[in-house]
């Protein structure tokens, strides 16, 4: 089982990836927790404990997806997100992040390897949003993504460019993969 996982700064064309993808493949897709989290709260503060609530049920969403992938026999499923997101968010807001985050986030979900798509904010235009906050420093994040990705030896592939360019490099990378694991059957 394989988890593609888009990550990348806010505003950065993952959750359209994310959905489009999951579309095309007809595969299971753990959306991001953290919107399902305020959507319950009055308003959008947070605490460090707060994060480790959502990387809780963050998890819970991509284990949901991965065990819906394997009942329906599909070869992956789609991530909208993941721990390393919250790590970095964890580390810009506060300066520290939960052990309970760092722990999980080298542990890929059960029965899954994890290639991440990691999603530049070039070409793609800043779209506000109520839980976005960083508007005019996406690339300093991006590269903080791309070091974070590289020290935790984590398998990735750079999307530039527009929407569709984006989706069709990813529909060609996942169709690669997919034909790879169907050969080996």
């Amino acid at each position: 089982m394989i988890e593609f996982i888009l990550t990348g700064p806010e505003s950065s064309g993952k959750t359209t990836l994310a959905k489009n993808l999951a579309e095309y493949f007809n595969v299971p897709v753990a959306n991001e927790y953290v919107r399902i989290f305020f959507s319950e709260k009055k308003n959008n503060a947070y605490t460090l404990p707060d994060l480790k609530a959502i990387a809780k049920g963050q998890i819970k969403l991509e284990n949901a997806a991965c065990h819906l992938a394997v009942q329906q026999k599909k070869s992956f499923y789609i991530s909208d997100t993941d721990l390393i997101t919250l790590k970095i968010w964890s580390e810009e807001v506060f300066g520290t992040c939960d052990d309970f985050i760092l722990k999980n986030l080298r542990s890929p979900t059960p029965l899954s390897n994890q290639i991440y798509f990691l999603c530049s904010p070039k070409d793609i235009p800043w779209e506000s949003d109520p839980l976005r906050e960083n508007p005019n420093d996406r690339e300093r994040l991006f590269d903080i993504y791309l070091k974070t990705l590289s020290d935790l030896k984590k398998q990735f592939i750079i999307l530039e460019g527009d929407e569709e360019t984006r989706f069709q490099k990813a529909v060609k990378l996942i169709t690669k993969y997919e034909l790879g694991i169907r050969n080996e059957l």
